[in-house]
């Protein structure tokens, strides 16, 4: 119900949810202990949100409650120009991002609003990774997408921003490096390659690479 905050739940949607084997009869009581349980904590630690019931399904009412997810999106909505100026509410906003939304419950139905989320987080840190480029602090820019590796270990287009940046600053050990976790990545966790246009960067690097080694300075 908070995850569908904006409106009704059907009754009939959340036994398919929790009590997928029980008889219709069985699961509504269930449901209905469930809800009842639900409503005497909020009561008994005096939170605002409320349990709307209608005919066939349920609301949740937050009464002014904040949710953390929403501060954090109407936050990171308001800062769309890094600057200096707006560089360290930019950069705290970041902060505020601690991983994907219900990531410690892997239900199936977040996993819409976990993309979204996502990459609206990486879509900030590519524009501040670009702010520390243009002001040439590409060891900034770096360290920001090794820590969103971190965050997301599986999104093939970090690996490959970290690539451009090592060879930008000459670390030629370091895109290997890259690259080479790039691969083992994909083929562990998905049985795939990188990116038809990764591998053809990657395979112009090494050409790139091994031309200025051999062309006598």
């Amino acid at each position: 119900m908070l995850h569908h905050r904006a409106g009704f739940v059907r009754k009939v949607e959340l036994l398919e949810h929790f009590w997928p084997e029980s008889n219709p009869k069985d699961g509504l009581s269930q449901l209905y202990s469930t809800i009842y349980q639900i409503r005497k904590t909020l009561k008994s630690i005096h939170c605002p949100i409320k349990i709307v019931n209608s005919e066939n399904a349920y609301r949740l009412d937050l009464n002014g409650a904040l949710l953390d997810v929403d501060e954090w999106e109407s936050k990171m909505k308001r800062m769309s120009l890094v600057t200096k100026e707006a560089f360290p509410d930019f950069k705290q906003a970041l902060d505020l991002y601690k991983g994907d939304y219900f990531e410690k419950d892997d239900f199936w139905w977040t996993e819409t609003e976990q993309n979204r989320l996502r990459l609206l987080w990486l879509d900030y840190v590519k524009r501040l990774a670009d702010f520390f480029i243009f002001e040439e602090d590409n060891i900034e820019a770096i360290m920001l997408y090794l820590r969103a590796q971190k965050v997301h270990p599986f999104e093939e287009d970090i690996y490959f921003m970290l690539m451009q940046l090592y060879d930008t600053v000459g670390e030629r050990d370091s895109v290997i490096r890259e690259y080479k976790h790039l691969k083992e990545m994909l083929q562990e966790e998905f049985g795939s390659l990188p990116s038809e246009h990764i591998q053809k960067w990657y395979q112009n690097w090494e050409k790139r690479t091994l031309f200025n080694q051999s062309t006598p300075s």
